[in-house]
């Protein structure tokens, strides 16, 4: 899916980067224990997930008007902001600053001195001016950002990746669908998936189908 995303976003908090329940727990229903090593590689991968649905998220309403997170309700504001600013350089009286200028260098002691603030409010005008052009021309950039349901498969082949070694594996299609299979059916791995919130399918067997297809992405 190729969105206008913007760079940057807010900060994510720790409990949207972490598994939902500890290594422990996860070996428990996993049925072996997951080492240290493939543990951090599944945190990892909750961390790209969580990045991925805030990528997600940043784009989402980029042209929605009335989204003020928004891409595009935030650079109309800026615009209008400096315009308004701009407007207001313009309708400052230079010969007034001609007179101010002289009235605060000889109040200062400054006789020969000039604070040119006639240049200086020239200066600040092009300032602004180059900032509005930047502004006007910015636009988001265009790259590849799964959706929410491809970010979780994708989340799902990282965690299967960190265990394979230790012995993660599907049920077989064909036995489930010749039975009415429980949850007790699935494998450690198809039981850890739905612990962790990967998917939870609306029965076993459409799970582990998930599963077998979303696995099947990285073949």
């Amino acid at each position: 899916m190729k969105r206008a995303a913007a760079i940057g976003g807010n900060a994510l908090w720790a409990g949207e980067t972490e598994p939902p329940i500890s290594r422990e727990a996860a070996g428990t229903e996993f049925g072996a224990e997951i080492s240290t090593e493939a543990w951090s590689i599944i945190r990892s991968a909750y961390v790209k997930h969580a990045f991925r649905l805030q990528d997600l998220e940043g784009t989402r309403d980029n042209k929605n008007p009335n989204d003020t997170r928004g891409w595009g309700r935030r650079k109309r504001k800026a615009v209008t902001e400096l315009n308004a600013a701009l407007k207001g350089c313009a309708a400052i009286n230079r010969e007034f600053l001609d007179e101010a200028d002289e009235l605060y260098s000889m109040a200062t002691g400054g006789n020969a001195h000039s604070y040119d603030l006639r240049r200086r409010l020239e200066s600040v005008h092009d300032e602004l001016t180059n900032i509005l052009t930047v502004i006007e021309r910015a636009e988001p950039l265009s790259r590849e950002i799964p959706s929410e349901a491809d970010s979780r498969r994708e989340l799902a082949r990282d965690v299967f990746a960190a265990l394979e070694s230790a012995g993660a594996n599907l049920s077989n299609g064909w036995t489930l669908s010749q039975a009415n299979p429980s949850h007790a059916d699935l494998t450690g791995f198809e039981k850890l998936i739905e612990l962790l919130e990967i998917h939870t399918g609306d029965t076993p067997e459409a799970n582990a189908k998930w599963l077998r297809e979303a696995l099947a992405q990285r073949r």
